[in-house]
């Protein structure tokens, strides 16, 4: 007789756990209150719009990406919900250079030539961004087996994995102490300062906030189509 899970609520977690504890020969059942999965992760349409109630971007959405592995084994990421990475993360209209947008794009130098050409005063503060940035490029939350656990396809980081990650660590104790509004603030420019803020919330340090344009610019965090409630119905 099969050994009985029971696990509490719907949501990523419950049902990344329930996918992998059947898997391995348990006999799952999840609890929900809602008549649908996802639990935070939930999306919705109305009057021809779709209200994504979830995330903002997905970490994992890289296939280079070990956490991009775990979503498609689970299968949250499949054929019906390709990822949509889009060049420009958000913009301030109007706010450039001789009545132009101003735009926070993905790419690293285009986001560090677009701030020099319409913000040459805040060449200083531009450019730490831009080294901040191709710092964390390479930084990405490592997916381990659990110690002790048998698995078919193990999974831990490489040594270069880790080695590669290394720079970034020399930035962290400053990145940690500072506010992120302090590190936007460093920008004279009004108009790159409401760009930058509108990227994380004003409660989370200057790490969280290099930390998410490093995983940008590497090509990561795209959208999955259909947005979270696709996600968790896969």
């Amino acid at each position: 007789m099969k050994k009985k899970v029971i696990i509490i609520g719907a949501g990523i977690s419950g049902l990344t756990a329930g996918v992998y504890a059947q898997r391995s020969g348990f006999d799952v059942t999840i609890y929900e209150q809602h008549n649908i999965p996802g639990g935070l992760s939930t999306s919705w349409s109305r009057k021809g719009y779709f209200f994504e109630g979830g995330m903002h971007w997905l970490t994992g959405s890289s296939p280079k990406l070990a956490l991009n592995r775990v979503w498609k084994e689970v299968g949250a990421l499949k054929e019906n919900n390709p990822i949509y990475t889009r060049e420009i993360l958000s913009s301030v209209v109007g706010g450039g250079k001789d009545g132009g947008d101003l735009h926070l794009y993905r790419n690293a130098e285009k986001m560090r030539d677009h701030f020099l050409e319409n913000a040459p005063e805040d060449r200083k503060a531009v450019m730490r961004l831009y080294r901040d940035t191709k710092a964390f490029q390479k930084v990405h939350l490592p997916i381990n087996d659990l110690f002790g656990v048998k698995t078919t396809k193990p999974c831990h980081p490489s040594l270069w994995e880790l080695v590669s990650m290394a720079g970034a660590g020399l930035k962290y104790p400053v990145l940690t102490k500072e506010t992120f509004e302090h590190y936007v603030n460093r920008f004279s420019n009004p108009n790159i300062r409401h760009l930058l803020s509108s990227l994380i919330g004003s409660r989370y340090n200057a790490l969280s906030f290099v930390y998410s344009m490093g995983a940008f610019s590497s090509g990561d965090c795209g959208f999955p189509q259909g947005g979270s409630l696709r996600m968790a119905q896969n």
